[in-house]
């Protein structure tokens, strides 16, 4: 299982956090300084947030795939079978034959 949808997540997530950080920063009700400090902050809660949801998800992929009972040899079957009958099929055969010959040359 590949871990980037979590990340996108994760990412926009990242987004949204520091949009009123960056509102306030525009308005000068914070320093830059101190807009950075959040910054750095809100990036590596998130960058933790990020690593530890994607445990979880690598943790409940192995425990699926542990879960599940491997099926049994693959049988191949005729088509026949699988409609519950052993009749051939109306269209097979000569049938089929004589229904194209019929449109390709009538």
């Amino acid at each position: 299982m590949t871990i980037g949808p979590l990340r996108r997540t994760i990412g926009v997530v990242g987004l949204i956090a520091l949009a009123p950080l960056a509102w306030l920063l525009a308005t000068g009700a914070v320093s830059p300084v101190d807009a950075a400090t959040r910054a750095v902050l809100t990036v590596v809660a998130l960058t933790l947030i990020g690593r530890i949801a994607g445990m979880g998800v690598d943790r409940m992929a192995a425990s699926l795939e542990r879960s599940v009972v491997p099926a049994g040899p693959v049988t191949h079957r005729s088509p026949d079978a699988t409609r519950g009958t052993d009749a051939p099929d109306a269209r097979s055969g000569a049938a089929a034959a004589s229904t194209t010959e019929s449109a390709t040359t009538g």
